[in-house]
C-alpha cells in the first residue's frame, strides 16, 4: 500500500508538465513548390565597364537582368509565416551613404541586387544582410501579377574605382519560412578605371647659356623653348572631359605678369652660381599667350584617343628694373589633371 501511494503523485505530475509542453507549442508552417517547380539559381551577366576613376558616387555604371520564373503559383505554404528577402554580404554590410548597395572586392564598386515587375520601378528589398522582409498569410507564391517579373542587379560607384575583374561572391535570396525559394549571383566581369598618365617629353627645358646683354629692359625675353606635356594610356572610352591646372612652385612675385614665374631665390641648385636677379620664367600656350596659374584649362581632344599631347613655351624673362645680374635661373611649374 505504501509503494502503491506513493506512486499516484508522480504519474500526476507527469501529466500535468505534458499538458503544459502540448499547451505552449507553435503551429510551424509547411511550404513547399508547386507544380513541378524548384529551387531558381539565376547567374547575371554583366558587359564590361569602363569609366573615369572619379565618377560621380552613386552613379550606376552597370546593369544585369534575368527573368524570373512567372506564371502559376510557384511555391505554397499551409499558414501565415515569415518571408526574407537577403544577402549572404560575406563583404560585410552595406556601403556607408549608399542604400542596399554591397561593397565589392573591386574598390570603388558595389552592388545593389532588385526585383521588378513589367513596367513596374525597381524595387531594392535586399538589404543589410536579411533585413527586407516581413509575415506573409498562407498560400501560394508566384512571381509576374503584373506580368513578367525580373531579378537583377546596378553596379554602383561607391569612391574612387581601380581597375579590377569582379570574383566576390555576393548572393541575393528569398527564404519562406525554411523554404529557399531563389538565389541570384552575379558572374565575373571587368571594370577598367579610365586615367592618363601625365609625363613630359622634357623634363628639362633648357635655355643654355644667355649674355646678359640679352636683357634690355622690364619685359625683354630670350627666344622661347618649346615643350609639351604628355598624357599617355588614356583610356578609348568614358574619358569625355580632360582639364589642368598649372601651378607656379617658386610662387609669383608682386606685380609680376601673367604666366612669369620668379627665380629661384635660395641657395644655386646646382651649386655653381648663385640665382640671377630679376630673371623668371615666362610659360606660354601654343601660340606664345601667357598661362594663367591656378586657373583651370579644358584640353581639346577626340574622345577615343589613347595619348595626348598638350604644347607650351617659355622664354626667360626679365622682371627686374632697371638692372639685372649674373646667375643660374631656375623655375619649377605643376601640373594638376583632372578628367571625366
Amino acid at each position: 500500500m505504501k509503494n502503491t501511494t506513493g506512486i499516484k503523485p508522480l504519474v500526476l505530475c507527469l501529466s500535468l508538465a505534458l499538458f503544459a509542453v502540448i499547451g505552449s507549442t507553435p503551429a510551424f508552417a509547411v511550404c513547399g513548390f508547386l507544380d513541378g517547380h524548384s529551387l531558381q539559381v539565376h547567374q547575371l551577366t554583366i558587359s564590361p565597364i569602363s569609366l573615369a576613376r572619379d565618377t560621380a558616387i552613386g552613379t550606376v555604371v552597370g546593369n544585369g537582368e534575368t527573368l524570373a520564373a512567372n506564371g502559376p503559383n510557384y511555391a505554397w505554404c499551409n499558414s501565415t509565416t515569415f518571408y526574407r528577402y537577403q544577402m549572404n554580404a560575406s563583404n560585410g554590410m552595406t556601403v556607408n551613404g549608399l542604400n542596399n548597395v554591397f561593397p565589392t572586392n573591386i574598390p570603388g564598386i558595389g552592388l545593389r541586387f532588385y526585383g521588378r515587375s513589367e513596367g513596374s520601378a525597381k524595387s531594392y528589398q535586399f538589404n543589410n544582410q536579411g533585413t527586407g522582409g516581413g509575415t506573409v498569410g498562407g498560400g501560394g507564391w508566384r512571381w509576374g501579377s503584373n506580368g513578367l517579373n525580373y531579378w537583377g542587379v546596378d553596379v554602383v560607384v561607391t569612391g574612387p574605382v581601380s581597375s579590377g575583374i569582379y570574383s566576390s561572391n555576393l548572393v541575393a535570396s528569398l527564404t519562406i519560412d525554411t523554404l529557399l525559394v531563389f538565389n541570384v549571383s552575379v558572374n565575373p566581369f571587368t571594370v577598367t578605371g579610365s586615367s592618363c598618365d601625365a609625363s613630359s617629353t622634357q623634363q628639362v627645358v633648357d635655355f643654355g647659356r644667355q649674355p646678359l646683354s640679352a636683357f634690355t629692359g622690364l619685359g625683354s625675353t630670350t627666344p622661347a623653348k618649346n615643350f609639351s606635356i604628355e598624357l599617355r594610356g588614356c583610356s578609348a572610352t568614358k574619358l569625355n572631359t580632360i582639364s589642368y591646372t598649372l601651378s607656379a612652385s617658386n610662387g609669383n612675385v608682386v606685380g609680376l605678369p601673367t604666366g612669369v614665374i620668379a627665380n629661384y631665390n635660395g641657395s644655386s641648385l646646382i651649386g655653381v652660381l648663385k640665382p640671377a636677379a630679376g630673371i623668371g620664367v615666362k610659360v606660354m600656350d601654343s601660340l606664345g599667350n601667357p598661362v594663367t596659374f591656378g586657373s583651370k584649362k579644358t584640353v581639346s581632344f577626340t574622345p577615343g584617343t589613347s595619348s595626348i599631347s598638350i604644347p607650351f613655351k617659355a622664354s626667360m624673362y626679365q622682371y627686374g628694373n632697371p638692372t639685372v645680374s649674373v646667375g643660374t635661373v631656375y623655375a619649377n611649374m605643376f601640373f594638376t589633371m583632372e578628367y571625366k
